[in-house]
């Protein structure tokens, strides 16, 4: 099958300012199997090669680290030692606008992180964040370093990448860095990374510019760059190389995707998850037949800043940032503009895209979904009525051959309580998020060391939004509803304990017992109890995959 009919659904992966967590308002089946070797996973190249530290003098008040890049100073708040603010790259100003991340200049005197650097220029309003458009800074890349006060032996090292459509969120929100629990038994780091044109602006210029021949993807490289300090630094963190575990939620984890595609991550980490992000999302060319490949798009920016002269790198560089956020809307909302993220290039990612990771995949994985994806992203879309609701779903179908009748029948409003927008985002969700991970995670399976989860806790506060999109950021951070209830307390619990542990070989889903890879069953995470089964949802994405829609 053609991967590209799924365009227009994986298109509304970044369907709305929602799509971060809304969270920020509030192998075999033995357990041992899934150590840093699976699938040939660790490979110690990035570390045999990292910088000296910068040591730092003595008589320095606790807490400090010793990087590759000078001394960073931070405190201590919760138990938890804290660095905030910690540059990983070149400020992306002047000369460096549009481009790949140049290394930081490293620093002579100690750090002070006391503070999370600025956010990234948001390019949309988002209601979820309160960040509205044009906040932020170009001058935007740090990440932020949480570990316990007090630690015995080297910890596991969680790396974190914030979701947002590539248009807004930052890893300073508050569900990752307003006293999580997490970083209890890990060291958990959070970063930012350019959003938009800004981050992601592919043109024929720009590529020419680079020695590679390609452009688009400055956004995913600022991640790769924040990941390779976090690799070079891993024993100056106290945390062990062979435990660095990448993940990150909807845009974060599609470029988490990103990382486990591309060569510049290579040997950086040691397994992954995925939240909420079918990798098949990242499915732009770069350049090519397709009319809303990545250079094409660029041009038309450039042309309307008036930078379709003799020298569009230059005049991009220095044209007013106002400009870029009138004329370069990043656009997350189903309607005109341009959705900004990665791009397939051949160089930096596959041109055949997630595929690649059937042959390339070589550490551990873990793909998961929420029960109610959708929720967040149908409201306000005015799916009120039984005949709205059935001519946006063949409207949305009919350009993918999908038997509109079929997909109806299965999405009855009589099944969701005679709503029709309920059905609808039910619908959206699976087709968009829940199913397209079945699909991949059932495709890796045979092949790698491959786990699923799916989350379907939905505590009060949530109301009709049920297990929405991002809300499993609260409980594996440790962060907002968690204090609900005793129920929320103790999930919360049990997932931190997994994801801390999941490359140790100790991962376990509550009282079910091991994390076992995906032929043990999926994890289901729940309020009321842990489980190792069936997906939920299985029978519906057959459905689906009858209908064409698994690439795979």
């Amino acid at each position: 099958m053609n991967t590209l009919r799924l365009t227009p659904l994986l298109a509304l992966l970044f369907a709305c300012a929602k799509d971060d967590s809304p969270t920020d308002t509030a192998t075999d089946d033995s357990a041992t199997d899934d150590s840093a070797t699976d699938d040939s996973a660790a490979d110690d190249s990035a570390t045999d090669t990292a910088p000296e530290v910068s040591p730092c003098p003595d008589g320095l008040a606790d807490p400090a680290i010793s990087s590759s890049t000078g001394c960073v100073t931070g405190f201590v708040a919760e138990g938890q030692e804290r660095f905030l603010g910690v540059p990983y790259a070149a400020p992306p100003l002047g000369a460096l606008r549009f481009l790949p991340p140049a290394p930081v200049t490293p620093w002579e005197t100690p750090l002070a992180a006391t503070a999370p650097g600025p956010i990234c220029v948001q390019h949309v309003d988002s209601s979820l964040t309160d960040n509205k458009k044009g906040e932020g800074d170009e001058d935007c890349l740090t990440l932020n370093i949480l570990r316990p006060a007090e630690a015995t032996g080297p910890l596991p090292i969680l790396f974190f990448t914030h979701g947002g459509g590539y248009a807004t969120g930052a890893g300073s929100q508050s569900t990752y860095l307003n006293d999580p629990n997490l970083p209890d038994q890990a060291i958990v780091i959070t970063h930012n990374y350019r959003l938009g044109p800004l981050g992601f602006l592919a043109h024929p210029a720009l590529s020419a510019a680079q020695a590679e021949g390609v452009s688009g993807n400055m956004g995913l490289l600022d991640t790769v760059m924040a990941l390779e300090w976090v690799s070079q630094n891993a024993e100056a963190l106290g945390g062990d190389p062979s435990q660095v575990l990448i993940f990150g939620e909807s845009a974060g984890g599609l470029s988490t995707c990103g990382l486990l595609m591309s060569p510049d991550a290579a040997g950086a980490f040691s397994g992954a998850v995925v939240h909420s992000a079918p990798c098949m999302g990242i499915n732009e060319p770069l350049r090519g037949g397709a009319a809303d490949q990545g250079e094409r798009w660029g041009e038309t920016f450039a042309e309307a800043l008036g930078c379709d002269g003799d020298d569009p790198v230059a005049c991009l560089q220095r044209a007013p940032l106002d400009d870029i956020l009138t004329h370069g809307q990043a656009t997350v909302l189903i309607g005109e503009g341009k959705r900004y993220g990665p791009v397939l290039d051949g160089v930096r990612l596959p041109l055949d895209g997630a595929l690649s990771l059937k042959d390339s995949l070589s550490v551990p994985i873990t793909l998961g979904a929420n029960q109610d994806e959708g929720t967040v992203f149908v409201l306000g879309l005015g799916v009120t009525t039984e005949a709205i609701y059935e001519a946006t779903v063949r409207a949305l179908l009919r350009p993918l051959g999908v038997d509109a009748d079929k997909i109806l029948a299965a999405y009855s409003s009589a099944d969701y309580g005679g709503a029709p927008e309920a059905a609808f985002a039910a619908l959206y969700g699976d087709a968009v998020f829940v199913c397209p991970t079945v699909f991949m995670a059932e495709a890796l399976a045979p092949l790698h060391t491959v786990r699923g989860y799916h989350f379907s806790a939905a505590p009060a506060a949530a109301g009709s939004l049920g297990a929405f999109h991002g809300l499993e950021l609260a409980y594996v951070f440790g962060t907002g509803f968690v204090d609900a209830s005793p129920k929320d307390a103790a999930l919360a619990e049990d997932m931190q304990d997994a994801w801390a542990s999941l490359l140790s070989g100790g991962a376990v889903v509550g009282d079910a017992g091991p994390w076992s890879p995906l032929g043990a069953g999926w994890a289901l995470w729940d309020r009321d109890a842990r489980a190792l089964g069936p997906h939920p949802k299985a029978e519906l994405c057959q459905l689906w995959a009858e209908e064409g829609l698994n690439p795979w």
